[in-house]
């Protein structure tokens, strides 16, 4: 059993290191081409430098996911990879030589991050081989540590220095401890007191990554319900009051500062009852679309055998199946009634989806009579589903792909590159972006494009000083010799121009984005496209978002 999970730790972690350092500073852009981890930085770390002044999020999520992070940092800071500078100032206050040895620094910590998420992703598959070793054959097990091993989304998310894949480890360790009980030798009440105030304590952890996660409380309470042992009522009391402990202890800001924490959580609230610009405009409801994400995330074969494969144990009364039902039901019915749907969320999923994957190769093993027929429908259904074979960027395949894609140049940078080689071409040069400032969803024709995007004040000076090329905002009403422009900016108004159901906030979006387009075409041709046949959805085109040139069409 050693032998197999330090295996499947190597696999998994081997997986997901080619590629962690995508999109981190270098000589085309100071930030990380992620959008949140300079401000998860900004949290971690108290500093401000990239988020604004008196942020008002920094309890987005539990400060146990910032602990991680600064353990992270300290084991860096520790090995020498992470070099903190003397003084950290903001970009108004530093010299050019402090500002980037502070971008430096930010993009070493956040690599350290990310070397967390990653640690955290392979040890999820691990844990759920041990779950599902319990209640499967050895080739169940390990094709429910393959789906998260190799799940393209959670590949791609265990690069980043976010909280997704540190939050989702938590809820599958907690998930483990539950199901630990149900276990024939635990019978002594000592024992089970024991075994509740773990499963619960970790229950309490989990939401100091992410607060929804409290709801794993649901799973222990279950299995409580299910074997009732000796005062179970009270004991599932004492569990609750042991989650709210463990919570208050990993974010104790939720007592000691408690207005500034309801404060965060009622901005939270409110944003995702909101939506998020287009994004999610005209989409189906987020009980529909959540399982169409899983399905991208991960491949439509393993999550719809996985579904089912859950929902036929909980038919045959495999109580394991329904303690794991007892924290995905509530979790997907909390994600599925908000108007942000980011496939992110879906990861607390992703345990139930890769138990009942499992244990649904295990069933076929074991109806047929013959071993090594047997051995070999398991290992051959589990490869259909795992491989891919609907999609490049499903399954086993798209690991791969994506790993190349994050790997290699990313788009942003080959378009800078371009944008480079004009203005040493082209006597005064100039180049327009769409809005106030750049961001991560365009070509890095600015070092600080993230930085600006967050500070808009300082976007005016801060562009006015830009030369090689001349860099301007369209809304200044002047037509420059190129623009650029990304799929960002622009896909959400192209899918939803005929579409004459959205509400009048979105509409108005959409009829301003579509008739920008329209003149932007009007006045410019294509010159170069950087970066197409990437992932569509929002958070996993970030590591491949397409990038386009525009020329004006008088100019030679």
């Amino acid at each position: 059993m050693a032998i197999a999970c330090l295996a499947i730790f190597i696999v998994a972690l081997g997986i997901r290191l080619p590629g962690i350092g995508w999109g981190l500073k270098n000589e085309f852009h100071n930030q990380s081409y992620h959008p949140d981890e300079p401000l998860i930085f900004d949290f971690a770390h108290h500093t401000n430098l990239y988020g604004e002044p008196n942020e008002h999020q920094y309890y987005n999520y539990g400060t146990l996911y910032y602990a991680v992070l600064r353990t992270a940092e300290a084991v860096g800071v520790a090995t020498g990879k992470v070099r903190p500078p003397t003084t950290l100032l903001p970009y108004t206050e530093a010299t050019p030589q402090q500002w980037d040895a502070t971008n430096t620094y930010s993009s070493q910590s956040i690599l350290a991050g990310r070397y967390a998420s990653a640690i955290a992703g392979a040890a999820t598959a691990v844990l759920i081989f041990l779950i599902l070793s319990q209640w499967t054959t050895l080739i169940g097990a390990l094709a429910g540590a393959a789906l998260i091993a190799f799940s393209p989304a959670h590949v791609e998310h265990s690069r980043f220095q976010t909280v997704d894949i540190v939050s989702l480890f938590f809820v599958t360790l907690a998930t483990w401890a539950c199901l630990r009980m149900l276990r024939d030798e635990v019978k002594d009440p000592k024992r089970w007191m024991v075994e509740v105030c773990v499963a619960a304590a970790l229950a309490g952890c989990a939401a100091s990554t992410r607060y929804s996660d409290i709801l794993m409380i649901f799973p222990v309470w279950a299995v409580l319900a299910i074997r009732r042992p000796k005062r179970w009522l009270p004991m599932a009391l004492i569990a609750g009051v042991i989650a709210v402990i463990a919570f208050c202890l990993t974010t104790p800001g939720s007592i000691t500062d408690t207005q500034y924490f309801l404060d965060n959580q009622q901005f939270q609230a409110s944003h995702a009852n909101e939506g998020h610009g287009l994004v999610f405009a005209g989409r189906p409801s987020g009980f529909i679309f959540h399982i169409y994400e899983m399905m991208i995330g991960i491949g439509a074969l393993p999550v719809l055998l996985g579904l089912g494969g859950l929902v036929f144990a909980a038919y045959k009364k495999h109580v394991w199946a329904w303690v794991v039902l007892a924290y995905f039901i509530p979790y997907y019915i909390t994600i599925g009634v908000l108007h942000v749907m980011f496939l992110r969320y879906d990861f607390p999923l992703y345990v139930a989806v890769a138990v009942g994957f499992g244990y649904a190769v295990s069933a076929v093993q074991r109806r047929i009579a013959r071993p090594s027929n047997a051995r070999l429908a398991a290992v051959g259904i589990a490869f259909l589903c795992l491989v891919g074979i609907e999609s490049e960027q499903s399954g086993i395949r798209g690991a791969a792909l994506f790993t190349k894609w994050m790997a290699s140049t990313d788009p942003r940078d080959e378009a800078g590159q371009h944008v480079k080689d004009l203005a040493s071409q082209i006597p005064k040069m100039d180049i327009g972006f769409v809005g106030e400032s750049p961001w991560f969803f365009t070509a890095p024709v600015i070092k600080d494009g993230d930085y600006l995007q967050f500070h808009p004040e300082e976007a005016e000076s801060y562009l006015a000083k830009t030369q090689n090329p001349k860099v301007l905002s369209l809304m200044s009403g002047q037509l420059p010799m190129f623009v650029t422009i990304g799929s960002y900016q622009i896909e959400d108004g192209q899918r939803l121009k005929d579409r004459t159901d959205l509400d009048p906030d979105d509409a108005k979006n959409v009829a301003t984005n579509v008739a920008m387009f329209s003149a932007l075409n009007r006045i410019y041709n294509v010159d170069q496209v950087y970066g197409q046949g990437g992932p569509t959805l929002h958070d996993l085109e970030y590591i491949r978002p397409t990038i386009w040139i525009y020329k004006r069409k008088d100019l030679p």
